[in-house]
């Protein structure tokens, strides 16, 4: 009996061991939670309708929040990096507006956290951009701080933050890439997901500040209209970000689409309108137009030549020359997210100058023009 009940706890012991990456999550949240621990966290209605708070203004109105933590994404290259850039540097030197929106700054202060780009890229965006903004006061350049973690974990960016905090406090702080903030090894993991975001949701609680991460969609979502289902992570990075900005490309390089998939604050038409921008690819700023479009309109505006060269080929034929059309119509069902009878025809127009007895050849291989 003895032995039997020794192999059974042992077996609930193995069941009880965390994935990788949880342990490293669990101690991170367990001492963010002991250092707040002062905080109240507990109120009756009447205590907190006491309470001597002013209604939160929005940091970038209506779009972006006082507080709390928001996100903007898109695909890779999209020009996410250059919009917050330019965001943190609007703020930093006191404008009044950014892309035809008001700014509600208290500080006029931003931080900058890159986990991808090095010292020498950085300056140069910045300074294009600071450059073609024309506001010249030296003093203004101490307003903005860039932090360089390529090399850091999430621990010692987060201690950055609260280092820099501590003596001087910012109205933004951007993060640039969530990706490697991220604690686990499965983004999909609500859970993990949800408790790395509460390392930095306490932070922006306890400096009154937004944090905006730079963060990805789907690639099935290349070819669709902006949507948080998009958002990678799951559900567990939409649910607990109070806003989700998403930035999209056009037919033509120079103009994006920003639109909002989430805002808590915002009416719904704010959610369903996007805004047309022109971005100047000289001095790296974005201009808003006034023109503005529902969001389901925003890519049936891309020709169908435009639309075809969001398939990255390489992706379908991996290092394969050439493909059978069943093959290649299974691969863009599955990371594509198309229906079987539009992947068929995707490949019969966008594919048939390179098919030769049922085989078709890899764009990227044979450098096929895309019909």
């Amino acid at each position: 009996m003895s032995s039997f009940m020794d192999t059974l706890i042992d077996t609930q012991k193995q069941d009880m061991v965390k994935p990788e990456g949880f342990q490293e999550l669990d101690a991170a949240v367990n001492a963010d939670a002991s250092q707040r621990g002062i905080e109240k966290s507990v109120y009756t209605l009447e205590e907190l309708f006491s309470l001597d708070i002013s209604n939160e203004k929005c940091l970038l109105d209506p779009l972006l929040p006082g507080e709390g933590l928001a996100s903007i994404v898109g695909k890779p290259d999209s020009g996410k990096s250059m919009f917050c850039r330019q965001l943190a540097l609007t703020i930093a030197i006191d404008e009044s507006h950014f892309i035809g929106l008001p700014i509600h700054a208290k500080h006029h202060k931003a931080i900058y956290v890159t986990t991808e780009d090095g010292i020498a890229a950085t300056r140069h965006c910045f300074e294009k951009q600071y450059a073609a903004l024309k506001k010249y006061i030296r003093d203004v350049l101490n307003n903005l701080t860039i932090v360089f973690a390529d090399t850091k974990t999430t621990d010692e960016i987060r201690k950055e933050l609260e280092d820099c905090l501590a003596t001087d406090p910012v109205d933004l702080i951007i993060i640039d890439s969530f990706g490697d903030v991220f604690i686990g090894s499965d983004s999909n993991n609500n859970t993990a997901m949800r408790n790395t975001l509460k390392l930095f949701s306490s932070i922006a609680s306890r400096h009154h500040c937004l944090i905006l991460f730079v963060h990805h969609i789907n690639k099935a979502a290349y070819n669709s209209n902006p949507d948080q289902a998009q958002v990678q992570g799951g559900s567990g990075f939409v649910q607990k970000v109070r806003c989700v900005l998403d930035l999209r490309d056009s037919d033509r390089s120079e103009v994006k689409f920003i639109s909002v998939t989430k805002g808590n604050h915002l009416a719904r038409k704010d959610k369903e309108t996007a805004r047309k921008l022109r971005f100047n690819e000289n001095t790296f700023l974005f201009d808003d137009t006034g023109e503005r479009c529902h969001v389901t309109e925003i890519i049936p505006m891309f020709p169908a030549r435009q639309r075809k060269q969001y398939i990255v080929w390489s992706d379908i034929f991996r290092e394969k020359s050439e493909m059978q059309r069943k093959d290649i119509v299974k691969a863009l069902c599955e990371q594509y997210g198309m229906g079987e009878r539009s992947a068929d025809q995707y490949v019969k127009e966008g594919l048939k100058s390179s098919e030769k007895h049922g085989f078709y050849s890899n764009p990227d291989v044979a450098g096929l023009q895309l019909v």
